[in-house]
């Protein structure tokens, strides 16, 4: 079973591009206006640069985002898994008092 590519245009560095997706169009219109978004804080802190360095630093950015946000949720994950733990010991010791 294959998904529909829907086409949507998306403005990404004053330029329209026309982008072909299985996502929602409104999604794919979030991520562009992210990456959008991205490329004009860039702009602003950087100067004038070439369009495509000034891709390429976003593209960066918002990847070492992600990265960040996999690792915290890997910490989290592993603090969370350890506190059950040490719940699941106490209360088996208390179980086994009774």
């Amino acid at each position: 079973m294959t998904q529909k590519l829907e086409s949507v245009t998306v403005r990404i560095g004053g330029r329209d591009y026309s982008i072909r997706s299985d996502a929602d169009p409104a999604y794919t219109r979030k991520c562009a206006e992210c990456v959008n978004e991205k490329m004009h804080e860039i702009r602003g802190t950087m100067g004038s640069l070439e369009t495509e360095k000034i891709a390429i630093l976003a593209a960066l950015s918002l990847a070492d985002s992600l990265f960040q946000s996999k690792e915290n949720e890997r910490l989290a994950t592993k603090e969370m898994t350890a506190a059950m733990e040490a719940m699941t010991q106490e209360i088996a010791t208390i179980v086994s008092e009774e």
